[in-house]
């Protein structure tokens, strides 16, 4: 959980600190849950997620 944290502070600060009004979250009728910046197109993804792709 940790690493999440660090990686996810690294990008908002990439990110020029973004107001919290930018953000946003989707929950579709299957539960899952999507974070995004600036607009449900802009998807911020788990760690998990980047992991498993690297």
């Amino acid at each position: 959980m940790w690493a999440e944290i660090e990686r996810t502070h690294g990008e908002f600060v990439a990110l020029g600190s973004p107001d919290a009004d930018r953000f946003g979250l989707t929950v579709s009728a299957e539960g899952e849950h999507l974070w995004w910046l600036c607009g449900p197109g802009n998807v911020i993804a788990p760690i998990r997620d980047v992991q498993e792709s690297a």
